[in-house]
């Protein structure tokens, strides 16, 4: 009777901690992984599994948010680095119409013997995007009368692939000149080398121009002086300005293993006043936005690597629309 009443109350508590899995899977998750991927492409995605369910496959699905599924299947789970686990799920992303951006989600589990009872399952959003950010957007563009002083070229390649309409400038002595438009200073200039150029940025968004200064790659900008005694306001943000631009996009990982953050700014003391010092390694802020009183002017500076991740991910591309119009609202609405 005994022996009856101990197998009994194992049987039972094996049903009651199979119930709870069941009823209560085991969380899953991503590693470090990007949501955005460019449309009828590939996306490797790795699920971590717990050690203890490391022989077991793991079972997705990607569908869109209401449930219209576009592929499923499975994936077995092998070894990391270290001492981790996980499914790699080779994931392709379904074709899009011109300007489409589909939204969907990526559930994958770990099936119990059953076949139906999951022990661990997650989900994580999925997003596919079109090639060109700026479909039938050609006219808005022309009108941001945008300028690229872009001594490496690089910028300008993209500028011009993307079909970004712009004046190209080789001299830094005719940027003062400038007087309307976006001013855009080509992504991985040293503003070390280019000697005066940080304080002709500033003067010139003071005066009423909007500058947009893409990752520089050393130097620093005086946060002081005449031209800083007229500014209204001064943020300093990190990557959540990304998906406060739009909560669509990537702020902690992109697609191709490209790096977010090309470029941080230190704010330090420098004589009697403060300046913004490039420094990738003791900066906190990728992101700075100086807004002018009495004029429309504003000084942007972004550090994230758009344009050396611009064939790698979609979500640059994006990027870089939002912040074209970020700039052109904010200088607009500033008195």
């Amino acid at each position: 009777m005994l022996i009856e009443r101990v197998g009994l109350a194992i049987v039972c508590a094996w049903a009651c901690s199979h119930a709870a899995a069941a009823d209560n899977p085991a969380p899953l998750k991503l590693g470090d992984a990007p949501t955005n991927f460019f449309a009828d492409s590939t996306a490797t995605l790795h699920v971590e599994v717990p050690a203890e369910l490391a022989k077991r496959r793991v079972v997705w699905v990607h569908a869109t948010n209401e449930g219209r599924v576009f592929s499923r299947g499975e994936a077995k789970v092998a070894p990391l680095a270290g001492a981790n686990q996980a499914a790699k799920i080779e994931l392709r992303l379904p074709s899009v119409k011109p300007g489409v951006i589909l939204e969907g989600v990526l559930n994958f589990s770990i099936l119990a013997d059953n076949g139906r009872d999951r022990l661990a399952s997650g989900d994580a959003r999925v997003i596919a995007f079109p090639k060109d950010p700026f479909l039938d957007r050609g006219q808005w563009l022309k009108g941001l009368k945008i300028t690229l002083y872009d001594p490496k070229e690089k910028t300008a390649a993209v500028f011009k692939s993307a079909e970004i309409p712009h004046e190209t400038i080789v001299n830094a002595a005719a940027l003062s000149e400038i007087k309307e438009g976006i001013l855009v200073i080509g992504e991985g200039l040293s503003l070390r080398e280019e000697r005066g150029l940080a304080e002709v940025l500033v003067a010139a968004a003071a005066g009423g121009l909007t500058v947009l200064c893409l990752a520089p790659a050393e130097g620093s900008l005086p946060l002081a002086g005449d031209d800083f005694k007229k500014a209204k306001s001064f943020a300093c943000r990190k990557e959540s300005i990304i998906t406060e631009l739009d909560k669509r996009l990537d702020a902690q990982a992109w697609s191709g293993g490209r790096k977010v953050v090309a470029s941080r700014l230190a704010l330090r003391g420098e004589g009697p006043g403060v300046a913004a010092e490039v420094d990738l390694d003791q900066g906190d802020w990728p992101w700075l936005d100086v807004a002018f009183a009495r004029t429309p002017g504003r000084l942007v500076v972004c550090g994230f690597g758009l344009v050396e991740a611009w064939d790698a991910s979609p979500t640059p591309r994006f990027l870089l629309a939002r912040i074209l119009e970020h700039c052109e609202t904010k200088s607009s609405k500033n008195p």
